[in-house]
């Protein structure tokens, strides 16, 4: 009941603002710890259908700044057509006053050697990082959420190809230089910064597993989070086990349907299963789990680039790089 829209208890039906309301009262609970419509049911509904939230806990909206109260109040309104919709919301300045002070993002050395090795892994070792990237704690990943909202300059919440080339393009040739002496251009990251577009398009391709012209947070931690650094155990074995639903030890090819659907990537799962299975029995080992995630690079990439018509600026794809 405390989460449910003026107009659903109306019975208007129920439409996507219902789901704004409802991020409202989440907000709001996330700010000051109590939520703005409680007591009994008759009561919540009573504050429910005037919209008519609890603000009288002064001493919790101290350390809130108005920004973050007028947010809420876009969204806690009786009135769905007057409600705020997702677009405003993410325009809200709460939103955006703190991105603007961004400047543009460049990516460092390592998150751009980790990309690449991503892109020359295996379909097996990148739907394998994915899974690993689940089990990464909050304080592992706050560098790299803080970088991929960086690189996302329109606010959506995902990255476009244009968002990405101009990450990994970043800084000048010159810039690749620190006290004074300059870095090698044969560095995997170094190559990357200056490889042509069509090499970026595949990348962002690979990113992109569902093909849905967009990479999300997720696709991104696992390209580039540093694997050796969250080389543990625990977290390996917590990645396998994951993989293991039926929790029989090893995973099977209906262990990976149950985790990953028919398909990663357009392929098969049965073909991911092949890939790693290291003795041809037809399943994966907690062995043959971690002989995927420490795979090397390999010289090819592992899938063609899907052919692009109309998705990208003709200046993104078009342009010729020295």
């Amino acid at each position: 009941m405390a989460y449910v829209s003026p107009d659903v208890l109306r019975g208007n039906g129920y439409t996507n603002k219902c789901d704004l309301w409802s991020l409202g009262v989440i907000v709001f609970m996330m700010l000051v710890g109590y939520p703005p419509f409680h007591g009994s049911d008759k009561e919540m509904r009573r504050g429910i259908m005037t919209a008519k939230p609890d603000w009288n806990h002064k001493d919790a909206w101290k350390t809130v700044s108005h920004d973050a109260k007028e947010f809420v109040k876009t969204l806690l309104v009786k009135d769905p057509e007057m409600r705020s919709d997702a677009r405003s919301a993410l325009q809200h300045r709460w939103i955006t006053k703190n991105k603007a002070k961004n400047g543009p993002i460049s990516l460092g050395k390592d998150m751009l050697r980790s990309l690449r090795h991503y892109a020359r892994s295996s379909r097996t070792r990148r739907a394998a990082l994915q899974v690993l990237a689940q089990e990464l704690s909050p304080a592992e990943t706050r560098e790299l959420r803080e970088t991929f909202l960086n690189m996302d300059r329109s606010f959506d919440g995902t990255i476009s190809l244009a968002e990405l080339k101009d990450a990994i393009r970043g800084i000048k040739e010159a810039s690749f230089r620190s006290n004074g002496s300059s870095v090698s251009p044969r560095t995997p990251a170094a190559k990357l910064r200056r490889a042509h577009t069509e090499v970026i398009i595949h990348l962002f391709d690979v990113l992109d597993a569902n093909g849905d012209e967009q990479v999300y947070f997720s696709e991104f931690l696992a390209a580039t989070m540093n694997v050796k650094s969250h080389f543990r155990k625990d977290t390996l074995r917590a990645a396998f086990d994951r993989f293991d639903a039926d929790r029989s030890g090893t995973i099977s090819a209906r262990d990976l349907h149950n985790v990953l659907g028919e398909t990663f990537e357009g392929v098969s799962v049965e073909i991911l299963l092949q890939e790693a299975d290291q003795h041809g029995k037809g399943e994966v080992t907690f062995d043959d789990f971690m002989k995927v995630i420490e795979e090397l690079p390999d010289a090819t990439p592992t899938s063609k680039p899907r052919v692009r018509v109309d998705t990208a600026p003709p200046e993104i794809v078009n342009v010729q790089d020295n």
